[in-house]
């Protein structure tokens, strides 16, 4: 492939076989009933279902026939409490969980990047939402921009980037082209990397760029390597899902 025209969709379907996609499902709101049921799951309220329960048996077993009209009364008035309880419980927690999931759809439609595509003999700019983006794309960095799969530099300008949500470090990294890279490698000689201080340990540039990561000053454009579940953020979020918590209520 050229990385100035970059790849065409005649090749997507191979791709994807071969390196996954980046696409990711939509979150899906739980269901009201679902949602009643788990709360359901608790043991104060089992508890009280199970004496509700026993309530009903004993007060038929030990009433007298005249009395079965009214029996029923105060298991009944368990029964109540719970469902007034585990159903206020659960109409809160639905309704924070429709509004988290419209929220964090919102966010992901707002996910778009530029990247450069051939279209013929040309390669063309057209900006795309992330999760349609192929091993071998070829996307444009800016200032302030979340890295969505893992790259490697092709082109920059003053580029560094703030890995501190990926990797913990706050110093920005500078990043190059492998070329530049390499040649910054030769100048700089042999490097001891156990007595290396802090204020070298960023001396030399890096062309690896992590999803997760932003763009912190400069601009550029990447070539994507990883996508998906294989891309460093996409691992992490293969492993997390993250709703809002349960209420105290």
């Amino acid at each position: 492939m050229d990385v100035s025209k970059g790849i065409s969709g005649d090749s997507f379907p191979a791709r994807t076989e071969f390196f996954g996609n980046n696409y990711r499902e939509p979150l899906k709101a739980k269901t009201f009933c679902k949602i009643f049921f788990e709360a359901l799951d608790d043991f104060m309220l089992k508890v009280l279902i199970v004496a509700a329960t026993g309530s009903l048996i004993f007060e038929y077993i030990g009433a007298d026939p005249s009395h079965y009209s009214t029996a029923w009364f105060d298991g009944a008035a368990i029964y109540l409490a719970v469902l007034i309880v585990s159903g206020f419980s659960a109409l809160v927690d639905w309704r924070k969980e429709r509004e988290f999931v419209k929220r964090s759809q919102a966010d992901e439609d707002a996910k778009m990047v530029k990247v450069t595509r051939c279209n013929g003999k040309e390669g063309v700019d057209e900006v795309i939402h992330i999760n349609y983006l192929h091993v071998g794309d070829v996307v444009h960095l800016k200032y302030g921009m979340m890295i969505p799969v893992d790259g490697l530099v092709i082109s920059c300008n003053q580029l560094h980037t703030d890995e501190a949500a990926m990797t913990g470090e706050s110093d920005e990294r500078r990043k190059d082209t492998i070329d530049d890279c390499l040649k910054a490698r030769a100048a700089k000689g042999e490097i001891d990397y156990k007595k290396i201080d802090k204020t070298e340990s960023h001396a030399l540039p890096s062309p690896l760029l992590l999803s997760g990561t932003s763009v912190a000053t400069g601009d550029g454009k990447m070539l994507v390597v990883m996508v998906g579940e294989n891309s460093a953020l996409g691992e992490i979020m293969s492993k997390l899902e993250t709703r809002p918590q349960a209420t105290p209520l």
